[in-house]
């Protein structure tokens, strides 16, 4: 059985709460990723939130925030569905289904952010591609409620 641990994407990027939307922003182009977790803090790297390219232009874009005054705190999707490092891979892509999310932050059993696993992830690494597919169909549904 494939774990968390082995598909995961360890030292995801991540920032604190404060951060301004402006370098959310310029970090996701630089980086070229389509997301940012959000800690309590670098050394606790506990995760409260995430903060996605789309939340970028839904919540700050379109009602016209500053982006040099707006923080990642305003934007994020507090306390984001989350799965353990030792957790198999079909409760995270139950997860993705239930929630049609593309994106799965990963705590370790004190809760310390320590990985992500992305759809992607999934998808070049699991060798099931039938699987993947309806996970994916089934993510992609127009109109899906939005976690992460």
């Amino acid at each position: 059985m494939n774990t968390c641990r082995e598909l995961m994407t360890t030292e995801p990027e991540c920032c604190e709460a404060s951060i301004s939307a402006d370098m959310l922003a310029h970090t996701m182009l630089t980086r070229n990723i389509g997301s940012i977790l959000i800690v309590e803090s670098m050394d606790s790297m506990r995760l409260i939130g995430i903060v996605t390219d789309r939340d970028i232009a839904v919540r700050l874009v379109a009602q016209r925030l500053d982006a040099t005054r707006t923080p990642a705190e305003k934007l994020m999707s507090h306390f984001p569905v989350h799965c353990q490092v030792n957790d198999g891979i079909d409760r995270v892509m139950a997860l993705m289904e239930q929630y049609q999310v593309r994106r799965i932050p990963v705590v370790d059993e004190g809760g310390k952010l320590v990985g992500l696993i992305s759809q992607g992830d999934i998808a070049t690494r699991l060798h099931q591609p039938d699987r993947v597919a309806e996970v994916l169909e089934i993510i992609s549904q127009p109109g899906a409620r939005r976690i992460a």
